[in-house]
């Protein structure tokens, strides 16, 4: 394809139901395109729709090849979007990519080398930092989990929200955003252990919260993506989903927190030590060659793609439409409205009689 910018074809491009999107985040989807098109965001007839979870603007919106994208645990409903991102890791012919959010965190962990000596394992034992209990079966077993780690072996520090026992200058406000993160970091250097459960489950949702012990140098006690952390090391952690009982789990903490030896040898299979070679799939790539693929298809005359939702809900409304129940409901429905109708009309009639009679 020729590059030169006056021959480039154009690329309307738009963004909606995310959050705040930084001009970085922006920027990411430009660099994909910008190499082969001349870009325009354009808000109301774009070519490539890429949308999130955060709204349902993206259902205003057809004649555009639709890209659903979220960092939650959510899985695409491809009745709706072309295409996806997705950090469940699914499989749908060639219409998803797995990019779990713990690569973006991975990212920014990759020129970390974590240092190994006998001072580590004199740190307080371990930390439990969360702000909600409720959403996600993850969320309620890890409360529950801890409660009984300190019932059956001992205290954890608990400054955030939940469990609440101590407070710490470390960490910053939970809503800087800017500063939240690496206040975290400079937090969880002080333990040992962290648990490190995930608010949910789902094949692949693996978050930051895995990466940011390895960030931190501690060993994260962890659970979620069903026991299944590829292409992160098994040995590189305690995975709370391996254990048959909550017993079973606490005695394996026990046995490592006890154990100098074994317990530096988890903090050694580190994937970001430096001699581990971890090898982080080059997940910005997947999104240049996987969005590019789509665009470039997208703007091939002979073979352009019609967007897969719109035709796809068409044909699966008119089937619902034809059920006889579906047909006696909508007949019903209009039956009402049109009685409100008359009803208002017969409303408006009285009141002009009353007040004028004689006319």
């Amino acid at each position: 394809m020729n590059t030169n910018l006056d021959e480039k074809q154009t690329l309307k491009i738009a963004f909606v139901d995310f959050w705040e999107l930084s001009p970085q985040e922006k920027g990411l989807y430009f660099s994909i395109f910008k190499k082969y098109f001349k870009i325009i965001e354009d808000p109301k007839k774009p070519d490539i729709l890429f949308y999130s979870c955060f709204g349902e603007d993206h259902l205003k919106y057809h004649n555009c090849i639709k890209i659903f994208y979220s960092g939650e645990n959510i899985v695409p409903d491809f009745n709706i979007c072309d295409y996806a991102i997705s950090t469940v890791k699914i499989k749908y012919d060639d219409r998803c990519l797995w990019i779990p959010q713990a690569h973006w965190a991975s990212h920014l962990a990759k020129d970390i080398q974590p240092e190994i000596n006998n001072n580590l394992t004199n740190r307080s034992f371990c930390s439990f930092i969360y702000s909600q209990d409720s959403y996600g079966k993850g969320a309620k077993f890890r409360k529950y989990f801890c409660e009984q780690l300190m019932k059956i072996y001992k205290k954890v520090d608990c400054p955030g929200k939940i469990l609440h026992n101590m407070e710490s200058s470390l960490l910053s406000n939970r809503y800087n955003i800017n500063n939240w993160h690496e206040s975290k970091i400079e937090f969880l250097k002080n333990y040992k252990f962290n648990i490190a459960f995930e608010n949910s489950e789902a094949p692949g949702y693996i978050t930051e919260k895995l990466v940011d012990c390895y960030m931190a140098n501690t060993v994260p006690i962890y659970w979620g993506s069903a026991g299944n952390v590829y292409p992160y090391p098994k040995q590189s952690m305690i995975c709370a989903n391996d254990y048959p009982s909550i017993n079973a789990l606490i005695e394996r903490i026990r046995e490592v927190d006890q154990d100098d030896n074994l317990y530096l040898s988890i903090l050694k299979a580190n994937p970001f030590r430096k001699e581990n070679s971890f090898q982080l799939p080059d997940f910005q790539e997947q999104i240049y060659s996987f969005v590019y693929k789509i665009a470039t298809a997208s703007h091939d005359n002979e073979n352009k793609p019609a967007p897969m939702t719109d035709a796809f809900r068409c044909h699966i409304y008119k089937k619902i439409l034809n059920k006889p129940i579906i047909k006696a409901v909508l007949h019903i429905e209009r039956l009402i409205h049109k009685l409100k109708s008359d009803i208002k009309k017969f409303r408006v009639r009285s009141i002009k009689f009353l007040k004028y009679p004689f006319k």
